[in-house]
C-alpha cells in the first residue's frame, strides 16, 4: 500500500500556512463532529479583557480532555483550530492499529522497531529496553514499510 505524498501548494491564511481556508476546514469538519463526540464548538472570547479570538470545542464523553481550545487572529481560524484540535483527541483514544506488549530488546530482535534513540523523553526518565511496554504497529511514510513504535507516540490511553 503506497502512501500517497504528493506536493501540494499552501497559502496564507489568518497568520497560518493552509492548504484550504479555515471557513473550508469547518465545513469539510462539520458533519463528522457528532460521530466523534463533539457536541458543542462555543465562543469564549469575551471571558478575558486581551480579546484574541478564542473557541473552545467540548467532547464530553471524552477518554482525556474534554474540552479543546482554539486561538487564531479570527474567530473563524479559532473556530478551525478548536475542532481540529478536538478531532486530532478523538483519534489519538481511538487508536485501531495492531499492536503488541514487548520489551524493545525483545520486539527489536523479531521486527523493524523505530530508532529509539531519536525519541525525546521526560526529564528524569530513562528507557529500559527489557521493560514490556505496549507497541503499535506504523507504518514509515519514506520507505513505506511497517515499523513498531511505541503505543504513547499515537495514543492518549493505554487501556488496551
Amino acid at each position: 500500500m503506497a502512501t500517497d505524498m504528493k506536493p501540494t501548494t499552501k497559502r496564507y491564511y489568518s497568520g497560518t500556512q493552509r492548504v484550504v481556508s479555515h471557513k473550508q476546514t469547518v465545513q469539510a469538519a462539520s458533519p463528522h463532529l457528532k460521530n466523534m463526540g463533539i457536541t458543542r464548538v462555543a465562543n469564549v472570547t469575551g471571558l478575558d479583557r486581551i480579546g484574541i479570538p478564542v473557541i473552545n470545542a467540548f467532547r464530553p464523553n471524552s477518554r482525556s480532555l474534554s474540552v479543546s481550545q482554539g486561538r487564531g487572529l479570527d474567530l473563524m481560524a479559532a473556530k478551525a483550530s478548536a475542532i481540529m484540535e478536538a478531532i486530532e483527541s478523538f483519534h489519538a483514544e481511538e487508536v485501531a492499529l495492531e499492536h503488541v506488549e514487548s520489551s524493545y530488546a525483545d520486539l527489536a530482535r523479531q521486527t523493524r522497531v523505530i530508532d529509539i534513540g531519536g525519541l525525546a523523553f521526560l526529564d528524569g526518565t530513562r528507557f529500559d529496553p527489557r521493560k514490556p511496554i505496549f507497541w503499535v504497529k506504523g507504518r514509515d511514510l519514506i520507505s513505506d514499510t511497517a515499523v513498531w513504535l511505541p503505543s504513547e507516540l499515537v495514543q492518549f490511553v493505554r487501556d488496551l
